[in-house]
């Protein structure tokens, strides 16, 4: 019995002190308050996700955004994109993370299907994670002429840049 509650105290111990300590597994905002995390978030279907997505990424709900966003940082940079130069719902939500007080949002429009094509010419510069087998990403996608109202956007190249400061 006395062997038996040492056991459990000694796990109870390592649970108290080992659980906090895994916080380090977490990238944490508060990490660097001279330079904060950049986010790139990818707006696009759970399924487009999993196929395909530039890496680093956070798979992000439309509809969740007000809710996830709230444990992020203000000063953040926020890189949103979603399929390709037709999709609408990065430029809405940086509209709405602008609106929640983020102080730094830029959308990348050409999206993943922009970002796959030049991945396969350039790997290295353009990572993508995932086994981009969805047959979308191979179809044919014209750019879209940007309209004022569309924000801060950045291009492909920007925000190749913008993962090796983050990866480096």
């Amino acid at each position: 019995m006395k062997h038996t509650s040492y056991v459990v105290f000694g796990m109870l111990a390592i649970i108290m002190i080992g659980i906090p300590g895994c916080d380090w597994l977490k990238i944490s905002d508060a990490a660097s308050s001279e330079k904060p995390l950049t986010r790139i978030l990818d707006l696009n279907t759970a399924e487009l996700f999993h196929d395909a997505h530039i890496r680093g990424a956070t798979h992000v709900e439309f509809d969740d955004i007000d809710e996830i966003s709230k444990q992020w940082n203000k000063k953040s940079p926020l890189i949103l994109y979603c399929s390709d130069y037709g999709c609408r719902t990065s430029h809405i939500a940086a509209k709405k993370l602008t609106a929640l007080g983020f102080e730094d949002v830029m959308v990348y429009p050409g999206g993943i299907h922009e970002w796959y094509t030049l991945s396969k010419e350039d790997k290295g510069t353009y990572p993508i994670e995932g086994d981009a087998q969805l047959p979308f990403l191979e179809k044919n996608v014209e750019k879209v002429k940007l309209k004022e109202e569309d924000g801060k956007v950045l291009s492909a190249q920007e925000v190749a840049h913008r993962l090796q400061e983050i990866y480096t």
